[in-house]
C-alpha cells in the first residue's frame, strides 16, 4: 500500500522529457506540502506503480482544480458467504451515486472479479451521468486499473494488461474518458483500503472495527479468502 499523507495533495505528472520520466507522465501521484523538500524546489511525489518517492519540481505535478468532483470505486460484499458482490461508485459522503451487481461464481479468483467489478461500476457511472463543469478524481481500489484508464485521459497509447473480458469493457470506457477529458481532467488514483501495516489506525477506524462496520473486498487469490478492510 502507497504511504497516505494527512495533507495529501493529489496530482498528475506531466512534461518530464528523459526517457525514464516519459514512462511516468500521466501516472497520478502525491506529495505533501508541509514535508521538508529533498530539494530546493522540488517535493518528494509518490507515484502509482513507483516503488520509492521520486524527487519532482511542481511544475511536473498538474494538480486538479480547486472543487474537483472526489469518488471512490470499490467491490465488496455483505458477508464471508454471499456469492453476490456489490461494486459501486461512492461520493465522499458516502452516498453510491452507480452500482452494479455481480456473481462471484462466474470469475475465476478474486483479481478478476474486483478488475471487472470497477469496470463495471465506472462503465455505469460514465452511461448514466451528466458530467459536472468541473474535474474529476477517481480513487479505485486496483493498480493495473489506475495506471490504463489514466492512459486513456492522457490519450497515450495504451497497452492493455488485463483479461480479454476487461480489455473490450476498458476500451469502450477509455472511448467516453477520451471524450470526456475535453471539458476537464480526470484522473484515477490508486487507493486501496487496506491499512499498511506500518501504519496506525485512526480511533475511528478501531471503532468501526469493534461495530462490525467493515468492508469484506475480494482479494486476488484463486480461493475467495476475502480481507476485511
Amino acid at each position: 500500500a502507497m504511504p497516505k499523507f494527512k495533507n495529501a495533495v493529489t496530482c498528475r505528472v506531466q512534461n518530464l522529457a528523459s526517457a525514464k520520466g516519459q514512462k511516468l507522465n500521466g501516472l497520478a501521484a502525491s506529495f505533501d506540502p508541509t514535508a521538508a523538500a529533498p530539494q530546493a524546489g522540488r517535493v518528494a511525489a509518490t507515484i502509482d506503480g513507483v516503488k520509492s518517492p521520486i524527487s519532482l519540481k511542481p511544475e511536473n505535478l498538474l494538480q486538479l482544480r480547486p472543487g474537483y468532483l472526489d469518488l471512490s470505486v470499490t467491490v465488496g460484499r455483505k458477508d464471508l458467504r454471499s456469492e453476490t458482490f456489490n461494486a459501486v461508485v461512492v461520493d465522499t459522503k458516502g452516498k453510491v451515486v452507480a452500482r452494479k451487481t455481480l456473481n462471484s461464481t462466474s470469475f475465476k479468483d478474486g483479481a478478476a472479479l474486483r478488475l471487472q467489478g470497477i469496470l463495471m461500476a465506472l462503465w455505469d457511472y460514465f452511461a448514466t451521468h451528466r458530467l459536472p463543469n468541473r474535474d474529476i478524481l477517481f480513487q479505485v481500489t486496483d493498480l493495473n486499473i489506475a495506471l490504463l484508464l489514466n492512459s486513456y485521459s492522457e490519450k497515450k497509447k495504451v497497452t492493455d494488461g488485463l483479461g480479454p473480458e476487461q480489455n473490450d469493457l476498458a476500451q469502450k470506457l477509455g472511448a467516453k474518458i477520451v471524450a470526456s477529458c475535453r471539458n476537464r481532467a480526470i484522473m484515477f488514483k490508486y487507493a486501496p483500503l487496506r491499512i499498511h501495516r506500518c501504519d496506525h489506525p485512526s480511533q475511528e477506524v478501531l471503532n468501526t472495527v469493534k461495530d462490525s462496520k467493515f468492508h469484506i473486498y475480494p482479494c486476488p487469490c484463486e480461493t475467495f479468502l476475502d480481507a476485511l478492510e
